[in-house]
Formats: structure tokens, C-alpha cells, sequence
């Protein structure tokens, strides 16, 4: 419907009949239009707002949209013009995008109080915390419902911080103090760790290395000790002390040297 004069019409569809009564003049065209049923248009239609409770159409261009209910099912969004999603949850098959946690969950979903399972299998989450820079992974090791809480069942098996040090099958760094001279692996009470300069490896038990000085993973029930070796000496360290809070003394036990 298309309309040159600078008019307004007012148009209503009842009982198969389009009735139009044309108005005052006015600066812009206008089109109003009622019905009690369906409203077809064969043609274009460009409209600066359209209040409906329902609307079907084959396509539809619309520069500005305000969406606040429906669903947009089997179709391609942004797929010719990609551009950024705004939302607070994003569902790809089975994989669920939160921001109420800022998580990534394969196979579950975060409710608000509790992770779910999309369906029957394992499930995993992907955690991110802002605070302490600390990206960590949680993987369950039973099969999880469709629809069930998998929370108590979630473990977490790996953790990495800001400048890359990791702790896996359970080990944390969160709590541990760190510096810049190593690159550090922790795994349980066991701790490999890099010299970033020399490239030295020290491989702890029950201690790690910061700031010069041997600190303990486990404070108490068990002793600390070290293995490293340095250009062609090969040495073995252990704490004189079962372990504490306190910086561990390492005594020389065995050193290995070219014969």
C-alpha cells in the first residue's frame, strides 16, 4: 500500500471488507489499520511502530527492534551480517554460556542456585573469577541426569592462574604465594617447577619454592624435600621438620656428581 499525498488514512478490515476513511490533513502521511482476523498486505510495508499480539510474515527487515518475549526457531541469526550478542545465557547444543557465574558449561546449565544436566552423561564447567584472575575446571565422574543437580558431584581437575601456572587432579593454587621467577605445576602434594631464566627443573614433595624460600603444600603429617640438578650435580634435599606453616630447612642428603 503506498500513498503520495500527505493525508491520513484510516483503514479497517471486519467481515472481509476494508473500510477507509481519509482524515485531516497532515505534515506526514499516516496509516491506520485495524482488524478483528488476519491482515494480509501483498506488498511492502513501512510502518515507525506496530503494536500486534501477533504477527506472521515471510520476511522481515527491521533496522531498530525491541524483542522481549518469542522464541526464533530454525533460523540463522547474524549469519550474513555477524555482529555481538548481548545476554545473559546462551544455549549451542549442549553447551550453555553464563553469566550469572561467568561459566562455561558442557552438558549442564546454571539455574541460579545449581548446575543441571541437559542431558544423561558426564558434564563439565568451565569457571572464571575476576577477582583472583583463577580460570578452573569441574568435571563430575558419574553419569549425570537430564534435568538433575550434578553440583555435589562436580570435582574440580584443573586450574590455571594469570601468568599460566597450573594445579591439576585437585591440587589448587588458589591460597598459594607465588612469584615471577618460576613456571610452577602442581599436582597434589607434588610440585615440578622451571627457573623461567636458567631453565633449572626442581621437582618438590610436599613444598614448593617462592621468593628463595621452601614453603610446604601439606603443613602437617608429612616431611618436604626437593630434587634438582644444577649444570653436572644432581642433589636431593630434605626438611630436618615434618612439615608446618613455616619455611621448611632443607639439609643435603645425597649429591650425585660426574665420577
Amino acid at each position: 500500500m503506498a500513498f503520495e499525498s500527505k493525508t491520513e488514512l484510516k483503514a479497517r478490515v471486519a467481515t472481509n471488507k476494508l473500510e477507509a476513511n481519509l482524515l485531516n490533513n497532515m505534515i506526514d502521511s499516516m496509516v491506520s489499520l485495524e482488524s478483528d482476523g488476519d491482515l494480509v498486505v501483498d506488498g511492502d510495508v513501512q510502518a515507525d511502530s506496530v503494536t500486534t499480539s501477533l504477527v506472521t510474515t515471510d520476511a522481515l527487515i527491521a533496522t531498530t527492534a525491541d524483542i522481549n518475549g518469542g522464541t526464533i526457531d530454525n533460523t540463522a541469526v547474524g549469519a550474513t551480517t555477524p555482529a555481538s550478542v548481548t545476554a545473559t545465557e546462551m544455549k549451542v547444543g549442549n553447551i550453555r554460556i553464563s553469566d550469572t557465574v561467568t561459566a562455561i558449561g558442557m552438558n549442564c546449565e546454571y539455574d541460579g542456585a545449581d548446575w543441571k544436566a541437559v542431558a544423561n552423561g558426564y558434564c563439565e564447567y568451565t569457571l572464571f573469577d575476576e577477582a583472583t584472575g583463577l580460570t578452573s575446571v569441574y568435571k563430575t565422574d558419574i553419569v549425570a541426569s537430564a534435568g538433575g543437580t550434578v553440583t555435589g558431584d562436580f570435582n574440580k581437575v584443573f586450574e590455571r592462574d594469570r601468568h599460566g601456572n597450573t594445579a591439576e587432579g585437585g591440587a589448587t593454587l588458589s591460597g598459594l604465594t607465588l612469584d615471577n621467577a618460576y613456571s610452577y605445576k602442581f599436582n597434589g602434594l607434588m610440585c615440578t617447577q622451571v627457573d623461567r631464566v636458567t631453565g633449572v627443573c626442581y621437582t618438590y614433595h610436599n613444598a614448593y619454592l617462592t621468593g628463595g624460600t621452601s614453603l610446604s603444600l601439606a603443613n602437617t603429617g608429612s616431611y618436604c624435600s626437593y630434587i634438582v640438578q644444577t649444570g653436572s650435580v644432581f642433589a636431593i634435599r630434605q626438611s630436618t621438620l615434618v612439615a608446618s606453616a613455616i619455611a621448611q630447612p632443607m639439609i643435603m642428603t645425597i649429591t650425585i656428581t660426574p665420577s
